[in-house]
């Protein structure tokens, strides 16, 4: 079995993340902007590569703000991510129980990695807490595409040789976390989330309950 773990409102309460991200770049908020608007714009697409990804995820914030792609790329990597680690190192830490529900899930048998849209995914990790775990982890954006594209999620299961079929994907957001993986053939639990309609009629739980039932699933797993 393998667990794969969204990162940004799973793994931890992103209440106010949005804000703070912003005030802390506040003379850049148009850019921020532009780059939510520019990722949704090819949310699901493939572009086979990092690269070929980033090149139209910089036109289009370029297009947006007047600014260079030059620019914006540099913006991105060396402003914007380096805050966002920041601002979650400052402000958030990793759900109750994160790192035993881990544990457990590796206890059982299962195999447990983490898979965001957003690049700097160890960073954040370590900035939550959960540094010591070693998680595998990867970035959508190097893996060529966003979520919902189901790319991403076949190559993680690629990658750490289990089948679609015994993959387990959790997250957030039904647009992003569970329509991927329907269009990968992957199972997926949802942490409540009010602003995310379950339109997929996954199983949908407090982040309590959710620990268990992966635990269990987990479990159930170990015995076939």
């Amino acid at each position: 079995m393998l667990v794969i773990l969204d990162l940004d409102n799973t793994l931890y309460d992103g209440k106010g993340f949005a804000r703070r991200l912003v005030m802390r770049d506040l003379r850049h908020a148009l850019w921020a902007l532009a780059e939510r608007k520019a990722r949704k714009a090819i949310a699901g697409q493939d572009f086979g590569n990092k690269v070929a990804l980033r090149s139209e995820f910089f036109k289009l914030m370029s297009k947006r703000t007047g600014k260079s792609v030059d620019v914006m790329e540099d913006w991105y990597l060396n402003t914007y991510m380096p805050n966002m680690v920041e601002v979650l190192r400052r402000h958030y830490k990793a759900r109750p129980g994160a790192v035993e529900m881990i544990e457990e899930l590796r206890r059982q048998g299962a195999k447990v990695v983490v898979l965001s849209d957003y690049p700097c995914t160890t960073q954040r990790l370590i900035a939550i807490g959960l540094g010591s775990l070693e998680l595998m982890s990867w970035s959508t954006e190097e893996l060529g595409v966003l979520k919902p594209s189901k790319e991403a999620f076949i190559a993680i299961a690629d990658k750490v040789g289990e089948k679609v079929e015994d993959c387990v994907v959790v997250g957030d957001r039904a647009d992003t976390d569970a329509a991927g993986a329907v269009r990968a053939g992957m199972r997926c639990v949802m942490i409540k989330n009010k602003k995310s309609a379950n339109v997929y009629g996954f199983k949908e739980l407090e982040w309590e309950d959710l620990k268990k039932e992966l635990v269990e699933m987990a479990k159930e797993a170990s015995r076939q």
